[in-house]
This record gives structure tokens, C-alpha cells and sequence, in this order.
């Protein structure tokens, strides 16, 4: 898309922080809110200097329009990268996910580019288009409320679905450990449980993993604990916090953590990162605050788990 088509945005745009800079990410110019978001920055400023990114090489040469996450004075952002023509020359735009509802502007904007920039939808594996994939999850998300639901039917199915849908096999990449029989869900953390999964498989030295659940006090929590890979190993190793060695070592699938942290935090809980005993865990949890009566036995949330796995594995 042409430079001056990404920019436009004649409503809204001023209200987020963008940034253009040339290919070699060297800063040309950049709002108001930029201005605001990022301390001391101006013209020729390297952009990766002032921001973290978390794989800043699959950054470099990129040809179509990317979301990512971008780290800032401790503090991470969901952020858009498009790459513009202004005329012989590619320029890059930065969008970055300020203020309060920015996620989802950043989102619609990333969407709309993507498609008007695609010459065609790829289809996948299941014959279907990522935006079908968008759709479906998307619907999926409809309606809400708590639920109890048999924990152990609900994660084997979820778990042994996208594994059979990524690997092509029925090999168990996980053990369901101190797993309460019932616990009471919400959706946003059902759409989580899919991704911790795929991460925890992701940075783990084997592709294995292991999960418990509990329910008490009226907090639901889900812990998925594995002996860490080479990246995330030399990412803890280098210091700073353990939320941003998982981002480091995730590279190009930083966004996918922060998808989480969004929707643990939309669903009034919280996600935290550690080490035990040479393993690392991702735990999710969150306050439902009241006990309701039993209304599930695993299904109520297939539909979304399904989707959600759907929609990762079109990468």
C-alpha cells in the first residue's frame, strides 16, 4: 500500500502513537502521541533502539503488514508494522497500542491493511482462509457467563485437538497432573488455556508439557509447568524479568503471551511466569467470585477451544 493509505485515518489516527522510519528502522517522523509515548525521540533515531522487539530480525526486510509486541520502559504494547511505498523507496509504519482501547484499534487497523495488501487468501490445512479462521473464533467468543465445566474432557479435548491438527499424530504432548475434576471457566480463560498450551510446547526442550488445575476460594487457576529449551534458557540467563525472557524467546510469537495477558486481564485475573526446580510454569488464573451450580460436563466451551486452535495454526 502506498504511504500516504496507511497513514490516512482522518477520526482517530492521531489518538495512537505512530511512527515511519526508513528500512533501516531509522526514524523520519512520528505524531504527537509518539512524541508523548517515547521519551527523547526525534529524527534519525533508531526505532529498536528506543522499543524492544522481541525477534527484531524477522523484523528486518519485512515485505507484508505484521503485528508483534514492542517493549517500553517495562512496559509491553501491541504494535502493527506495515511496510509502505513512497515512491521508489519502502518506508515502515509503527502503530502502537495507545491509549485505553488501542488493542482493538490496532487490531481493525492491522486487519483492514492485511487484506487490502494480500492479493489473494491463503488457504490451509483445513480449507479454510485465516480471516474464516478470524470468524470463526470470533463467533465462538459470542455470548458469556461462568460455567463448571469436567476439566479433564475439556483439556484432553482441547490439547489432543491441535495436536492432532499441528503434528498429524495422536502422541500425547502433555500429562494432566493434580487436575480438579470440575472447575468453573469463563471464556476468555478457555481461549487461553489453547495458547499457554502452544507456548509452553513452543519453549519447552522436549514439546512437552505438564498441566494442573485447581479451584478454591473462588479463584480458578491452571499452571502449565516444562523444562525450558535452549532459547528460553539463554533468555533467562540474560537478565531483566521472566515475563520478558518469554517474550524474548518467542520471538515473532511474542504477540501470542500478550494475547493472553489481554484476555486473563478481561476476564478480572492474571498471568504469571516462574521457575522451580530447573522447570518454568505459565499460570493463568482468575476471581469468579461466587459459586454457581453445575451446568456442563466439557462441552460448554469446545466450540471456542476448537476455534482458537484453529486460528494458531494458520501461521
Amino acid at each position: 500500500m502506498k504511504l500516504n493509505e496507511v497513514l490516512e485515518d482522518e477520526k482517530r489516527g492521531e489518538r495512537y502513537p505512530a511512527v515511519v522510519t526508513d528500512a533501516g528502522f531509522l526514524t523520519l517522523s512520528f505524531n504527537e502521541a509518539a512524541g508523548k509515548l517515547f521519551d527523547g525521540i526525534c529524527g534519525g533515531t533508531d526505532i529498536t533502539k528506543i522499543a524492544g522487539f522481541p525477534e527484531l530480525e524477522y523484523l528486518r526486510g519485512l515485505r507484508y503488514p505484521s503485528t508483534t509486541v514492542a517493549i517500553y520502559d517495562d512496559a509491553e504494547y501491541f504494535c502493527f508494522i506495515c511496510p509502505a511505498e513512497d515512491g521508489f523507496d519502502t518506508k515502515y509504519v509503527f502503530f502502537f497500542s495507545l491509549p485505553e482501547d488501542g488493542d482493538q484499534y490496532i487490531t481493525m487497523k492491522a486487519s483492514v491493511i492485511s487484506w487490502l495488501s494480500s492479493d489473494e487468501i491463503t488457504h490451509g490445512k483445513f480449507g479454510s482462509s485465516k480471516l474464516e479462521a478470524v470468524l470463526r473464533l470470533s463467533a465462538a467468543f459470542a455470548g458469556g457467563g461462568l460455567s463448571t465445566v469436567h476439566t479433564r474432557s475439556l483439556l484432553d479435548d482441547a490439547f489432543s485437538y491441535y495436536c492432532r491438527a499441528k503434528y498429524g499424530d495422536d502422541r500425547k504432548r502433555y500429562a494432566l497432573t493434580d487436575v480438579e475434576d470440575y472447575v468453573i471457566m469463563n471464556k476468555e480463560t478457555a481461549a487461553a488455556l489453547v495458547i499457554c498450551f502452544r507456548i509452553s510446547t513452543m519453549l519447552s526442550s522436549n514439546g512437552y508439557c505438564e498441566v494442573s488445575a485447581a479451584d478454591r476460594n473462588n479463584v480458578t487457576s491452571f499452571r502449565f509447568v516444562f523444562r525450558p529449551g535452549r532459547d528460553l534458557r539463554v533468555s533467562l540467563d540474560s537478565g531483566g524479568s521472566e515475563f520478558h525472557a518469554f517474550y524474548r524467546a518467542l520471538g515473532k510469537r511474542a504477540e501470542d503471551l500478550y494475547f493472553v495477558k489481554c484476555l486473563m486481564a478481561g476476564a478480572s485475573g492474571r498471568t504469571d511466569t516462574g521457575s522451580e526446580d530447573g522447570a518454568v510454569f505459565i499460570e493463568i488464573s482468575f476471581d469468579h467470585g461466587r459459586r454457581i451450580e453445575l451446568r456442563s460436563h466439557g462441552t460448554d466451551h469446545t466450540a471456542l477451544l476448537r476455534a482458537v486452535a484453529d486460528f494458531l495454526l494458520f501461521e
